[in-house]
């Protein structure tokens, strides 16, 4: 559900991305939020400290905080 809400995608697209992610959830959410692949969003993670926020903000991602 994490993934549903921090990406913005249905149930569906968050096992797959999940699955495509080797199932860490940081990656998957990079993952949805940017449409990079698994490499992509794990090295911009490591670029980022693993921050997902410092990720969106690198990025030039609109961000809303809830």
């Amino acid at each position: 559900r994490s993934i549903c809400e921090a990406a913005g995608v249905s149930d569906a697209q968050a096992e797959e991305l999940i699955d495509k992610s080797g199932g860490n959830t940081k990656t998957a959410i990079v993952m949805g939020i940017t449409k990079l692949n698994k490499d992509e969003a794990n090295q911009i993670l490591e670029e980022c400290d693993g921050n997902i926020r410092t990720v969106i903000h690198k990025l030039g991602i609109p961000y809303v905080d809830n």
